[in-house]
């Protein structure tokens, strides 16, 4: 298994877990996260005082890696989103002529 792939099951498996496994050891003090809507957390100081704050509140339930992509030195991992909507009331239905495009 590739070094980046198991870094990337590493760092899955502290979500899952709950646990610090070793962000200061994964993660450069230089290092960037950014989450895929937006916050960005700059040194793995950061990134670890991000990880316990969000486990306070939140759990990851399942976090499954579908694919990885590699070229040169970056790694993208592909995973399903599977959101918790639970609490979010019912949901709205829309007619299609109801729906306006945005472009």
């Amino acid at each position: 298994m590739d070094r980046r792939e198991r870094a990337v099951r590493l760092w899955f498996s502290m979500w899952l877990e709950k646990r610090d496994l070793g962000i200061r050891d994964l993660f450069a003090d230089d290092a960037s996260y950014v989450e895929s809507w937006g916050p960005e957390y700059h040194g793995a100081e950061k990134i670890r005082h991000w990880f316990e704050e969000w486990n306070t509140r939140g759990t990851v339930e399942q976090w499954d890696i579908r694919q990885f992509f590699h070229r040169d030195n970056q790694t993208v991992v592909v995973v399903p989103t599977v959101p918790d909507l639970s609490g979010c009331g019912d949901p709205t239905y829309y007619r299609r002529s109801e729906i306006l495009k945005a472009y």
